[in-house]
């Protein structure tokens, strides 16, 4: 597989990591308004379930624009994009696995506790765990294959350093 086929599938993992996370979040979402959870409802008064619903994924969707403007950049072969792109998955992975470690603790905030009842602790702590794998498995294949792989430094005109001398 050639350098420009590797980012055009980093692309479009992107795309399903991004798109699963939304869905994930628009869930969890869903079922905290729908539930009447005071905390939750206070801060979202006025607002149907449907609309908010509609609002995130509108959003997130228009989000999703300037990314793929973005990873076109990178697999022109810019080297802006391959630092930016590599610092924002350098920053993202090490924040996935820092929520990993302690999502566990959050329920122990009192804010957190009076927001989200115990009833919902499992499920908004499974659907953490699983967008923070998610995330951490993502900046990984992002990492290894922009910034280690020789072919991609190649392509981006940069000296291979796993070749021994």
């Amino acid at each position: 597989m050639n350098a420009n086929q590797k980012l055009q599938n980093l692309q479009y993992g992107f795309t399903v990591f991004y798109l699963l996370n939304l869905f994930v979040g628009l869930a969890v979402t869903s079922l905290l308004l729908s539930e009447g959870i005071p905390g939750v409802s206070y801060h979202f008064s006025g607002w149907l379930p449907g609309v908010s619903l509609g609002y995130g994924l509108t959003a997130g969707l228009v989000m999703l624009v300037p990314a793929w403007l973005v990873y076109s950049w990178l697999r022109q072969g810019r080297p802006w994009a391959r630092i930016l792109l590599l610092i924002i998955a350098w920053v993202e992975g090490a924040g996935g696995l820092f929520s990993l470690v302690f999502l566990p603790l959050i329920f122990k905030i009192p804010v957190m506790m009076r927001l989200v009842p115990s009833a919902f602790n499992e499920m908004v702590l499974a659907a953490g765990i699983v967008t923070n794998l998610l995330k951490v498995a993502f900046a990984v294949w992002f990492i290894w294959t922009v910034q280690i792989d020789p072919e991609v430094r190649r392509y981006f005109l940069l000296p291979d350093q796993t070749a021994k001398p």
